[in-house]
């Protein structure tokens, strides 16, 4: 089913309603026709099935607060608001079609390479969906020697503004992850593959922050910030298990239930002195290796 852009507009919108707080029939009506859209009370309740069954969010109607509310899940509801980010850089594009100095004089990009490889997003998603094998011409970051690798595609992740497809890699016999700004060619081939079932990639990646897995148990981890970062992390947590314990007059306490791994430890690092990891140990004892490194590169 194909949406309009005013239907993602009316998604983000009660999203962000029934996300606040409890929302009746008759106030996002109002809220959608102060926006200027459809705003019939048929089609909110139409909006609000859709957001269910084609989204995956729990919206429910609470007798309690006699009015529709988003049931925690926190994961569901990032991802979709993430979704309608890039209908909402879509919007932003085809009105820069009829003006393209506009998107030059008002809108500064960030110096990235991230954009690089995004034209092949769209045939990785075909692939995908189609359960097609792919040829996937690509230069790593560690070696400058170019591969061509056999993969069966299960899944596009985004991070830190770099998109990657991840699927079973013939050639290593084994799971990866591929950046698409290192990719150099696709050729989507005719050949089908089976899905691995027993495997849940969704799930594999809520375990650890990024891309790289490594084996530590998922665990408790408990950080304490001064309050300038606590108001960052309130509203970019690093994690989707994020949770803030306590504050005091000086410091936000945060803990997190996750896989440690490099990207979550840059994360860490990116805070600087704004930061200190209280527990589990090993995990200081490596904070504490790191910083020392660091400070060697001054002496």
């Amino acid at each position: 089913m194909s949406h309009s852009i005013d239907d993602f507009k009316s998604y983000v919108i009660i999203h962000q309603q029934v996300e606040s707080g409890s929302r009746s029939v008759k106030e996002l009506s109002k809220t959608l026709e102060n926006r200027g859209l459809s705003s019939s009370e048929r089609t909110v309740k139409r909006r609000i099935r859709e957001l269910r069954d084609q989204f995956g969010l729990d919206i429910q109607f609470s007798q309690k607060y006699k009015g529709y509310i988003l049931e925690e899940d926190s994961t569901k509801s990032d991802s979709f608001g993430k979704m309608v980010k890039l209908f909402a850089n879509a919007e932003l594009f085809q009105k820069a079609k009829t003006n393209p100095k506009m998107l030059f004089k008002y809108i500064q990009f960030d110096y990235s390479e991230g954009y690089k490889g995004n034209e092949y997003l769209s045939e990785c998603l075909r692939a995908i969906e189609d359960k097609k094998v792919i040829a996937v011409k690509y230069r790593p970051f560690v070696r400058n020697e170019v591969s061509i690798y056999t993969m069966h595609p299960y899944l596009l992740k985004e991070f830190m503004g770099r998109w990657y497809v991840i699927g079973y890699v013939k050639e290593r016999k084994s799971l990866r992850s591929l950046a698409l700004d290192r990719v150099l060619n696709i050729d989507l081939k005719r050949e089908s593959f089976e899905e691995d079932k027993s495997q849940d990639l969704k799930e594999h990646f809520q375990k650890f922050v990024g891309l790289v897995y490594e084996e530590h148990e998922t665990e408790i981890i408990k950080i304490r910030v001064n309050k300038f970062q606590s108001k960052y992390l309130k509203t970019l947590p690093i994690h989707h298990t994020q949770t803030l314990d306590k504050e005091d007059e000086h410091y936000s306490y945060y803990s997190y239930y996750l896989s440690s791994n490099i990207e979550f430890k840059q994360k860490l690092l990116m805070m600087g002195a704004r930061v200190k990891v209280l527990s589990p140990d090993w995990l200081i004892d490596e904070m504490k290796e790191e910083v020392q490194k660091m400070m060697s590169n001054y002496n």
